[in-house]
């Protein structure tokens, strides 16, 4: 197997930039919503969209990695497996695998990216994320567009959590998505200019 080489993990970038700067935050949303919607386009599920699975190229694209829990929906969902428990969207919990888990995961770790947040494994905090609160001691530096996007990322209920498709249409990351594709020579991606 012949892999990119990428310089780190945004785990590891976080842990020495902390707060990662706004207009980073947004191109590495539309990176991954790219990344997920291909493999939901492909009827995948990754089930591990977290900061130590995500890789930067030495281009600054975050690139989607560790596909050990990768859910395919055209086989038995039986042996699904969950991934990390600070990630993990409120109906994984009950047993129910959708590609809008993976979804959720972006958001938190988008949330985790742009706050300096240490996320909980369980307890208060933990709960109050999964039922749709963003306290605002810790989003009060976020722009009210990005608190937005993350707050409909982060939605309890699956059914009213946008696709990766939808959030990419989405008004507030259309252009952004337009402008990190052109920036990036990206003659392939699939743009949308109506």
């Amino acid at each position: 197997i012949q892999l990119e080489l990428c310089q780190s993990s945004l785990s590891e970038i976080s842990e020495e930039q902390h707060e990662l700067p706004e207009h980073l935050i947004w191109d590495y949303m539309i990176d991954l919503l790219l990344a997920i919607q291909h493999l939901h386009d492909n009827d995948l599920i990754h089930m591990d969209v977290k900061p130590e699975n995500i890789l930067l190229s030495m281009e600054g694209v975050c690139k989607l990695g560790d596909f050990g829990l990768v859910i395919n929906l055209k086989e038995n969902l039986f042996d699904a497996t969950e991934g990390d428990s600070k990630y993990l969207a409120p109906e994984v919990l009950g047993g129910i695998f959708s590609k809008k888990a993976d979804i959720f995961s972006l958001g938190i770790t988008l949330l985790e990216l742009a706050c300096d947040l240490d996320l909980p494994a369980n307890g208060t905090l933990w709960h109050e994320l999964r039922h749709g609160s963003l306290p605002p001691t810790i989003t009060r530096h976020l722009s009210k567009d990005l608190s937005a996007v993350m707050e409909m990322m982060m939605n309890p209920d699956a059914s009213n959590r946008p696709s990766a498709s939808q959030l990419l249409e989405h008004p507030l990351l259309r252009s952004r998505r337009r402008w990190r594709c052109l920036k990036l020579g990206w003659q392939n991606a699939r743009l949308s200019f109506r």
